[in-house]
């Protein structure tokens, strides 16, 4: 359960000698590793996104992340090489790594005026969980995780054993999530730690181990008994008389030949016993009277025609059916002093006519099951599967029914669902079909799989390559949420979240909770550390032990919190693999194709096909009214905070259904500012999108009208959206209110040839939103593809557009560089101040085979709207490889539409110009050195508008950073 791994200096270097050594040479010096601050003001990163190859961006958080921020990138062979930042405010930095890096695992190093920061490494191979964890000899092992393959590169395994002996196997990638080996046949019993590498960063590229134990092969019992159906009606005695015969043998099979076996009550199968029959469809076990309605002394839940009485059983090749009332088919669910359910195998069963008495009825029921295997089935129930607190289940090549006909299920309004998970861990459900049993009857399926918090936290599950079709529902529902087809949710509130409040670290894994917490007795392994606001945002850790008021942590936080720090212990759904999933819902059956509902960590959904439907994906995170634990202060009582960090939306494909949603939320509560960070990290990056219902990607802050904006900046922070085609998509991405830090860079933005102009916005940005890139986007089919929505503009934001995009593709400007289509005019509305009038970073390229020696590149093609008779300052760090000027022209007092009011901004009122001129600035050549260059300007009395334009020599490169032009006092 690692999210970050920590990389001490003395790591670093190794890891960086690795990097720069090709075969057969000699390690060279490591110096250019820059030594790490102790200064307290020095930057730390505290967390990030990973999946980042060369050209694409990623998001941090940390401390001491602020627009001083400079960064480099050691590629995979120590090259060096300046890192782009787009924006670093509030402890939030996002960055893009140039494209000209060779692929492979990279460090980053940030320094600010006061020293560097230790480094950081994208796309290091991060082994999560194998499958299984428990192996034999010979057994083929999957490994899950993130980075475990990378193009050019190939992807190694090794086995550690206790005693310090290291094997290395052959190993298979399947894709950058996924990797697979054989072990040797030789392979002796015992416990071993797993490792995996992409290949790329020597020694120092290898994950972090995860645990694997090979097994002694297991002894088939060769006692067999063989029955056929009697002729009385009833097989129940023969078959109970059979299986008690093979517990006392200590196991064995008990072969079914072809042929009705008729049960009037439930049949348990002990341990170490197999019931095989001749097929599906030709050996039947018949449930005769209703359902089945005897009740185990252990629990009030109604049985199964099959109950599990014990580990390693087997059930295969036949079928099973229910009647009206039957509850599931094959239950295992273990008593209060019972065996546990492990080694349950069930591999060609056709479960069908399972109606249920219960919300809780399945065709498959297991509840704390460890080592299940469903291979090959066809389920049919009101739920087709049930699975409760289970570990290392494998689903896969099944036929998934939702009958759907219970009223009132608690599954939302009568809808069937196709698996139901609570508190699983290291499940697969892979390549099966989903769909309903007779739609036209009102036998539907509103649900694929719903993961749900209520009995643990979801993490290190897989849902892969799975057909869903013939969604519901058939007839009218009163819930919205019908037909979510996978849903990863947060469940109650009560036993979710056990705290809520401030921390301190007395160690890099040790927290104390600061605010009355009384945790409970034991939240080993089902509990995480949140690090949802203040010092140290967006880390995450697995709780290993803990007292009322002291968490132990799996591993050590790089940035340790402190008093002002808000921490979440929760159970939370992290690092799912959601991936190659083809859902189809036509006609708009589903709500939503895929959502990660709340408390979503680190999850990947990548590769799938959603066509049909209302909705493509959600991801959100928020603060919603709820009590957690009633043990609380009453200030804490009135919410309940489920972030979702870090999450990644890859290479999807959209298609007539709804777009990307992500949405972050605070409400109204005792008067509080919100002290969580709700979602952060976000990437969305590959998608293709066409023919959508509404917007392609959304960004979004729901939050009271009232909440002050620097306070809801803590919302929604860190969001990329780069590489997705838009085609034939209104709206391509919109930037909502209160979203701070997106990047929105490299996409294929196509508008519909029907749309009228006021439908038509490739990219819409929200006034209040800040620190938002727009960079080398293209359009299509759109005379206007930049739309900033209405006023009024506020200090803090800042929008840019540069690269190569034009502002206006169907009459391409010849201008290239940074272009700021956002400017504005702002004031603190407190105490009456002017704040900054703009701020942006960039880089200016003039290489055209211009007449003359030089080109004047005007930083804006808009003017600033100034007041007359202010005083500015302008400042920025530059870098130019010649000498350049900079040009201040103000622009004033004509013949205007209308006459501003006393104390107005002008931004909207059109006057003919008059130029006042202005001051020069001489930028000399610095020779790739930094330096700060400042000009006091005073702006005419009659003037309304300033332009900077920047005369850059041909073939020049200049890259400014931290550009502000802002009131004096």
């Amino acid at each position: 359960m690692m999210t970050i791994r920590l990389i001490p200096r003395a790591t670093a270097i190794a890891l960086l000698a690795a990097l720069t050594t090709s075969p057969g040479s000699a390690a060279p010096d490591a110096a250019g590793l820059y030594p790490a601050s102790d200064d307290k003001n020095a930057p730390q990163v505290a967390a990030w996104s990973d999946i980042c190859l060369p050209g694409q961006s990623f998001v941090a958080s940390g401390v001491n992340l602020d627009s001083s921020l400079r960064g480099v990138v050691f590629g995979p062979r120590g090259q060096r090489t300046e890192l782009i930042i787009h924006s670093a405010e509030n402890d939030i930095l996002s960055a893009t790594v140039p494209d000209d890096v060779p692929a492979g695992l990279l460090l980053v190093q940030l320094r600010n005026r006061a020293g560097w920061c230790e480094p950081f490494a994208l796309n290091r191979a991060s082994a999560w969980w194998s499958f299984p964890d428990r192996a034999r000899s010979g057994e083929e092992v999957r490994i899950f995780g993130r980075n475990l393959y990378i193009e050019g590169f190939r992807p190694r395994t090794k086995l550690t054993r206790d005693n310090g002996e290291t094997l290395e196997v052959e190993t298979k990638a399947v894709d950058a999530f996924e990797v697979r080996f054989r072990l040797p046949d030789n392979a002796p019993p015992g416990a071993y730690v797993l490792s995996a590498t992409n290949g790329s960063g020597g020694d120092g590229g290898w994950s972090d181990p995860i645990k694997l134990s090979v097994i002694a092969p297991s002894t088939a019992k060769s006692k067999t008994i063989e029955l056929k159906p009697g002729s009385m009606g009833d097989d129940t005695d023969a078959l109970a008389k059979a299986l008690k015969a093979l517990e006392e043998a200590g196991g064995g099979t008990l072969r079914l030949s072809e042929g009705l076996f008729k049960l009037k009550a439930p049949l348990q199968i002990p341990a170490d016993c197999r019931i095989l029959g001749a097929g599906m469809g030709k050996t039947v076990l018949q449930a005769t009277n209703g359902a089945v309605p005897l009740k185990n002394a252990y629990d009030d839940v109604l049985p199964g025609i099959l109950e599990v009485a014990g580990p390693r059983v087997e059930v295969a090749d036949l079928t099973l059916r229910g009647t009206a009332g039957t509850a599931n088919g094959i239950r295992a669910v273990p008593g209060r002093e019972g065996p546990k359910v492990e080694g349950l195998t069930v591999r060609s069963v056709d479960i069908t006519e399972i109606w249920g008495a219960t919300k809780r009825n399945a065709a498959i029921r297991v509840d704390a099951g460890r080592d299940i295997r469903v291979l090959n089935c066809r389920l049919n129930g009101h739920v087709a599967g049930r699975f409760y607190r289970c570990r290392q289940v494998l689903i896969r090549s099944c036929d998934l029914m939702g009958n759907g006909l219970l009223v009132g299920s608690g599954v939302h309004d009568g809808g069937g669902a196709a698996l139901g998970m609570d508190g699983c861990r290291m499940t697969i459900v892979e390549g099966c079909d989903v769909h309903g049993e007779d739609k036209a009857k009102g036998k539907c399926i509103d649900r694929f799989i719903s993961f749900n918090l209520h009995l643990g936290s979801e993490y290190h599950n897989v849902i892969r390559s799975n057909r869903v079709y013939d969604m519901g529902p058939a007839a009218a529902r009163s819930s919205f949420n019908v037909g979510e087809q996978i849903i990863i949710e947060r469940g109650s509130s009560v036993g979710t979240i056990v705290y809520q409040g401030r921390c301190r670290a007395s160690s890099p894994t040790r927290l104390e909770m600061l605010d009355d917490p009384r945790l409970k007795a034991d939240l080993a392994n089902d509990y995480f550390l949140v690090i949802a606001g203040g010092r140290g945002v967006g880390q995450i850790a697995g709780i290993v032990s803990n007292t009322t008021d002291t968490i132990e942590l799996a591993r050590p936080l790089r940035v340790l919190p402190n008093d002002t720090t808000v921490a979440l212990v929760a159970r939370i759904n992290y690092r799912n693999l959601i991936l190659d999933n083809d859902q189809d819902a036509p006609g708009g059956k589903a709500s939503v194709n895929l959502t990660l509902y709340y408390a979503a960590h680190e999850n990947i959904v990548a590769g799938n096909y959603c066509h049909g439907g209302r909705g493509g994906l959600r991801l959100g995170g928020g603060e919603w009214p709820g009590r957690p634990e009633p043990v609380w202060p009453k200030q804490r009582q009135a919410y309940t905070a489920y972030p979702s960090y870090f999450n990644y939306c890859l290479h999807n494909r959209l298609d007539g259904t709804g777009g990307i949603r992500v949405s972050g939320a605070t409400q109204e509560y005792v008067g509080r500012p919100p002290t969580t960070v709700s979602v952060l990290g976000a990437i969305v990056r590959g998608n293709q999108f066409s023919d959508l219902i509404g917007r392609g990607v959304e960004v979004a802050t729901h939050a009271p009208a009232a909440l002050a904006r620097s306070e809801a900046k803590k919302v929604t922070a860190g969001v990329v959206v780069e590489d997705n085609a838009f085609d034939a998509v209104y709206g391509a991405v919109t930037i909502g209110q209160r979203v701070q830090h997106a990047v929105i860079r490299r996409n294929f933005i196509r508008m519909p040839t029907d749309a009228s102009a006021e439908h038509v916005r490739g990219i819409a940005i929200s006034p209040e939103a800040s620190c938002v890139t727009i960079r080398d986007n293209r359009f299509e089919g759109i005379a206007g593809p930049l739309r900033v929505v209405a006023e009024p503009l506020f200090p803090d934001t800042v929008l840019l557009i540069d690269g190569e995009t034009p502002y206006c593709p169907l009459k391409p400007t010849q201008q290239r560089g940074v272009e700021v289509v956002h400017w504005f005019d702002a004031q603190d509305k407190v105490s009456g101040k002017a704040a900054v009038v703009m701020q942006v970073r960039g880089e200016l390229r003039e290489t055209d085979k211009g007449r003359g020696t030089g080109k004047a590149i005007n930083i804006q093609r808009r003017d600033i709207a100034v007041r007359g008779g202010d005083t500015l300052r302008f400042h920025w760090d530059y870098k130019s490889d010649a000498s350049l000027t900079c040009a201040f022209s103000f622009h004033g007092t004509g013949a205007t539409t209308r006459k501003a009011k006393p104390g107005e901004l002008t931004r909207n009122i059109r006057f003919s110009t008059r130029n006042f001129g202005g001051p020069m600035l001489e930028c000399p050549a610095m020779n790739g050195q930094w330096r700060a260059a400042e000009q006091i300007l005073k702006v005419p009395a009659e003037a309304h508008a300033m332009r900077l334009t920047i005369m850059v020599p041909h073939a020049t490169t200049f890259r400014f950073d931290d550009l502000r032009i802002e009131r004096a006092e």
